[in-house]
């Protein structure tokens, strides 16, 4: 299990500004996490796709990111890691 802190240094560190979450249902647009590259420690939810536009991100936490890392395994977890440069 990895920690909101451990996650959100491998994310500042690798430069990541987008973990996703899921596809959209409707258009299949990837869905998720971002950061902006002028503030890399505040995250938001970012829920827009290519079929809703409309909605603007929303401020997010690293604990919200750590659980959803954290409730996957196998395979769908080591995407996270290789994403994030976690071991």
């Amino acid at each position: 299990m990895y920690t909101p802190e451990e996650i959100k240094t491998a994310a500042i560190e690798k430069a990541v500004n987008f973990i996703p979450h899921h596809k959209c249902g409707i258009c299949y647009c990837p869905v998720g996490y971002i950061t902006h590259p002028k503030t890399p420690e505040v995250i938001y939810f970012d829920s827009r796709c290519d079929c809703s536009v409309y909605s603007k991100p929303q401020l997010s936490d690293w604990d919200s990111v750590a659980h959803w890392i954290n409730q996957h395994t196998g395979e769908e977890l080591e995407k996270y890691k290789k994403l994030l440069g976690l071991t």
